[in-house]
């Protein structure tokens, strides 16, 4: 009862990037880069790839509302979706699209 009053205050995201780097090659991420919302630094990437398939690079990690100062009360889908997300990695963010779910190539007629 008392969980459900608070909400949640720490969630999983999945977020992809587009860019590519200085030499024109995707993104490569190691792990421990800092996710960002709105310029506001909520949490570390902990696990990452590229995936062929979509042709970007996943990025998985924790964001955790205790560090935010935008007021929200608990996570929810409406706010990570109403976010600017970033993957910071050496000096450099990278604009990133978080997914409700696992990313995918949409099939024709999607």
């Amino acid at each position: 009862e008392e969980q459900m009053k608070i909400g949640i205050q720490r969630k999983l995201v999945c977020l992809t990037i587009d860019e590519k780097d200085e030499d024109g090659n995707p993104v490569l991420l190691n792990g421990f880069e800092t996710i960002w919302r709105d310029n506001e630094c909520l949490g570390l990437v902990r696990s990452s790839a590229f995936g062929h398939t979509i042709g970007k690079t996943i990025a998985y990690g924790y964001v955790d509302l205790s560090k935010s100062n935008t007021g929200a009360p608990k996570i929810t889908n409406k706010w990570l979706g109403s976010g600017a997300w970033q993957i910071g990695d050496r000096d450099k963010k990278y604009d990133a699209i978080f997914h409700k779910g696992a990313p995918y190539l949409k099939q024709k007629g999607e």
